[in-house]
């Protein structure tokens, strides 16, 4: 709405910034943050890993999240039907495979963290193991054929919903 009526804009050109809206849509998700240059501002209702790819990419990023409860579908953890798991607890000693920048890791860390059973992480081994794996396709199959034992995905993103 501040974009609109020309209110952001307005108050950044006092600071000689220049304002772009970028939608989100499906072409850029998980991409906006590859547009920045150095020294630009960035405002976006997203995820912490844009922020990730920008220290990857050599910026010098700070960060400000604000957050608030999340749905909790929003990133399920799933194991198939004929499965013995039917809780977090169930997990223990089990793998998860997910990728390791997103909803599909920090989520599962969270709820597995507060369940009693911790995920892998780089710094300390948790009862429950992870696998880092790059996309869906290859956590649709490894799920399948049993190299692991239940992902998690965002539900938001098209292939996850699938």
């Amino acid at each position: 709405m501040a974009s609109k009526k020309g209110w952001l804009q307005e108050e950044f050109a006092k600071t000689g910034a220049k304002v772009e809206v970028v939608a989100p849509s499906s072409s850029l998700h998980g991409q906006e943050s590859a547009r920045l240059e150095p020294g630009e501002l960035n405002f976006a209702s997203r995820m912490i890993y844009p922020a990730a790819v920008q220290k990857a990419r050599g910026f010098d990023t700070k960060l400000i999240w604000i957050s608030g409860k999340s749905d909790s579908y929003r990133t399920p953890i799933l194991a198939l039907k004929d499965s013995p798991i039917n809780s977090l607890k169930d997990l223990k000693g089990k793998t998860l495979g997910s990728s390791r920048i997103g909803c599909g890791w920090t989520s599962p860390f969270e709820a597995l963290d507060n369940a009693g059973v911790p995920l892998d992480t780089e710094l300390q081994k948790g009862v429950v193991r992870f696998l880092n794996q790059n996309n869906l396709s290859e956590q649709k199959y490894a799920l399948l054929s049993g190299k692991i034992d239940a992902t998690a995905a965002h539900i938001a993103l098209t292939d996850a919903c699938a």
